[in-house]
């Protein structure tokens, strides 16, 4: 499950991020997730929840913003935005697609704390 590995990651960024912007704890952190990025959402989370405990942000809230994928179908050629890997043209039904723009993304977008 490579998404406790990204939460182990996510979570020293957080804490290293806290330190450089003086805050003691951490009480949400936003991320903003992207449709292809290949990423359980819920795992993440779970792994997430039990990578802060002890940690500046122990309990803290995951926020996570979702970003669709502007793909290209490699059957009929329709270009439309794809929210998961599994959506089907809504042209043609295939399920093939050519990524134009976006949908990769996992990054941390901010921290809420004091």
């Amino acid at each position: 499950m490579h998404e406790m590995t990204l939460a182990v990651s996510l979570v020293e960024l957080v804490e290293e991020q806290a330190r450089a912007n003086g805050l003691g704890r951490v009480d949400k952190v936003w991320l903003t997730l992207g449709a292809l990025a290949g990423v359980q959402e819920d795992a993440l989370a779970f792994g997430f929840e039990v990578a802060c405990r002890g940690t500046c942000a122990d309990g803290a809230k995951l926020c996570v913003e979702h970003v669709a994928a502007r793909v290209r179908c490699l059957q009929c050629a329709t270009t439309t935005d794809l929210s998961t890997r599994t959506e089907a043209c809504p042209s043609c039904g295939a399920a093939r697609w050519e990524r134009m723009s976006g949908g990769g993304e996992l990054r941390l977008t901010a921290l809420e704390g004091g």
